[in-house]
């Protein structure tokens, strides 16, 4: 190991040390004694969920992974362990602050349990296999491919969901408009990052090609798209280039923290108002934003950062808090689903296209209903994310968390074996896309697995069909 590894290795301990003691630290400050058990607990849950954190960012310069793995623990920390260390602080949850301690440890010992076994079922069957390539979709080195494919599915993707008005036709394949609006941007986006000596003005170009999806996503009053798609493309440029840029990562959350705290101001123009919309949209968005600071603006410093930390750290925790209700009602309030709730998987193999009248996934309202999170009888809309770790408690208790979790870390542990194609494989980005969902274990199992394989297989071909066609247009040239 030469001195540079050490020293990066060094870097990231102390930084991870830092995180580590301060949070503890926080904690204590806050909540005053803590018992050994409660300590030990918290401990044993941050070695387990920091650890291949830190194993990753030690040598992310020699992994060429898609670290879905990591990214998942990222996911765990803030949404289930911070919630943990901060329970007691007055912007955070208030589901946390009614659950007495033996509910919190036996919420603990779950979630403890989760990670566990989500670790095995990773490094059980982990094997480090060197990278799989492919002639057929390797990138060809003036990047031709990339840039072909990313524009002719730009304007795919565009022109029919967002200038089209047939919303019927728009519904029934509306499952592949991420698909190909990830291929898309991810393709543009790797032009530009790989494309040596290309003009300013053409990576200008592409930059607003890439902006106008994710500003148009934006508008819609659903902000979890443009930033699902934003960390997308952060990913690819850290794992292409193997540069962090802490500065732009901080610049975008502290963009993505303002439009979210006023979100609901926006929303209740756009979703929940009964007056019709005469205005461009563009109008709504900047009305509702400016009305919503003018609103505040009496606020101090103090005050204010409170505002902020409340709106966005309460929707953070949600994992957590589902997991709190869970496990404090099952099974003595409300017994097990016994398994109901992977019926729908199986219907997610047929596209809706092919299947008229495919059954919707409405779990979200069926868990919130059946958690009383909903009280309204009628209300068949409102949705209640039932995350993957809940998921398997809901249905099966403790062991269904431990199998279940073991079953995440296997197939996690699989798609890097089977999947694992060289970064300079178009396969590689579409394997990318394909399992990028599922890092973000906030939705139940159905809702995360359900597509896979159908996009994979989509984008595959996809990708293959216009290879040969920019192979046939370069052929009569």
């Amino acid at each position: 190991m030469n001195l540079l590894k050490i020293n990066q290795k060094y870097k990231f301990t102390l930084f991870l040390l830092i995180i580590f003691f301060t949070v503890i630290k926080y904690y204590l400050d806050l909540v005053g004694e803590l018992s050994l058990y409660m300590s030990l607990l918290l401990f044993v849950i941050l070695l387990l969920n920091l650890t291949p954190i830190y194993n990753y960012l030690i040598s992310y310069k020699e992994k060429d992974h898609i670290p879905l793995f990591e990214l998942s623990h990222i996911y765990f920390f803030f949404c289930y362990s911070l919630p943990i260390i901060f329970h007691e602080h007055r912007y955070l949850s208030n589901f946390l602050k009614k659950t007495n301690d033996l509910d919190l440890i036996y919420c603990l010992k779950i979630y403890l349990l989760g990670l566990l076994f989500f670790n095995l079922g990773y490094f059980l069957f982990k094997k480090n296999t060197n990278p799989k390539k492919n002639k057929i979709f390797e990138i060809d080195k003036k990047y031709n491919g990339l840039l072909f494919i990313g524009i002719i599915s730009y304007l795919l993707v565009v022109i029919t969901f967002y200038l089209f008005d047939d919303q019927l036709l728009v519904k029934k394949i509306f499952q592949l408009k991420f698909p190909i609006l990830y291929l898309s941007l991810g393709f543009l986006f790797l032009y530009i990052i790989l494309k040596k000596n290309f003009n300013f003005f053409g990576k200008l170009t592409l930059f607003i090609l890439i902006l106008i999806p994710i500003y148009l996503e934006t508008l819609t009053g659903s902000l979890l798209s443009p930033m699902l798609i934003l960390i997308y493309l952060y990913l690819l440029s850290f794992i292409y280039t193997k540069k962090l840029y802490l500065k732009y990562l901080s610049v975008f959350f502290l963009i993505f923290f303002f439009l979210h705290t006023f979100k609901n101001e926006l929303r209740n123009e756009l979703w929940w108002s009964k007056k019709d919309i005469n205005e461009p949209i563009v109008y709504v968005f900047y009305k509702s934003y400016s009305d919503a600071i003018k609103k505040h603006s009496n606020l101090n410093f103090e005050e204010y950062k409170n505002l902020i930390i409340n709106r966005n750290f309460g929707r953070l925790y949600h994992s957590f808090d589902s997991l709190i209700i869970v496990t404090r009602k099952s099974p003595n309030i409300i017994p097990y689903w016994n398994g109901y709730s992977y019926k729908i998987l199986t219907s997610k193999i047929v596209p809706r296209i092919f299947w008229k009248n495919k059954p919707s996934d409405t779990l979200g309202n069926q868990f919130a209903r059946r958690y009383e999170m909903i009280t309204d009888p009628t209300d068949k809309h409102t949705s209640w994310n039932m995350p993957v770790l809940n998921e398997f408690y809901a249905n099966f208790g403790i062991k269904g968390v431990m199998i279940g979790m073991l079953f995440v870390g296997i197939i996690f542990s699989l798609i890097n074996k089977f999947l694992n194609f060289s970064k300079h494989n178009l396969l590689y980005i579409i394997t990318f896309i394909s399992t990028y969902p599922i890092f973000v274990m906030e939705s139940h199992l159905s809702m995360l697995y359900g597509a896979i394989f159908q996009t994979f297989i989509f984008l595959v071909i996809f990708t293959y069909v216009l290879l040969k066609l920019l192979a046939f247009i370069k052929s009569r040239l």
